[in-house]
């Protein structure tokens, strides 16, 4: 049963903006799929039978610890990322760490978009894969037109559509 599933999300003590952002919505991919998660600062008092371990990439962080451990390089560009499964005292573990505030963000973004593709509730992490990725441009961009008014209009309008559209930026 679902709810029976728990997961321990460690993170940083004083996330950034960005950062604390990516963390609700991964907290609410969780909710959505009725899994029972606990957010935490310090992996030490970690309960659950799944950890996600999320933070800057370099520094003195527990993500940071880990991806040295696996020997996981993030590259220090900025919005860079990493995603990697490994293990803390037994259990799986989900590191998921940024370069900087924005580059988490993206990771715990991604992470919260692949809950949601998974189709067992026993196993909400199925679908997340290792990944170390760096931004292929500098600055990023969305553009929409409006060449259809009725259908730019039921976007202007609906308030989800924007909450999505945010969150690709």
């Amino acid at each position: 049963m679902a709810s029976e599933v728990m997961i321990s999300l460690v993170a940083d003590r004083s996330p950034g903006a960005a950062a604390s952002h990516g963390v609700s919505k991964l907290m609410a991919a969780l909710k959505s799929k009725g899994i029972a998660a606990e957010r935490l600062t310090s992996l030490a008092s970690a309960r659950g039978r799944i950890l996600i371990v999320a933070g800057l990439s370099s520094g003195p962080g527990q993500a940071a610890r880990l991806l040295k451990a696996a020997d996981v390089t993030v590259p220090s560009q900025a919005e860079s990322l990493a995603v990697h499964n490994t293990e803390h005292d037994g259990k799986p573990a989900l590191v998921v760490a940024g370069s900087d505030d924005r580059g988490l963000m993206y990771a715990l973004l991604d992470v919260a978009d692949r809950i949601g593709w998974a189709e067992d509730p026993g196993n909400p992490l199925s679908e997340v894969r290792n990944i170390v990725e760096k931004p292929a441009v500098v600055e990023r961009a969305l553009s929409v037109y409006t060449m259809h008014r009725s259908h730019f209009e039921s976007r202007f309008y609906n308030n989800d559509y924007w909450a999505r559209y945010l969150d690709m930026l």
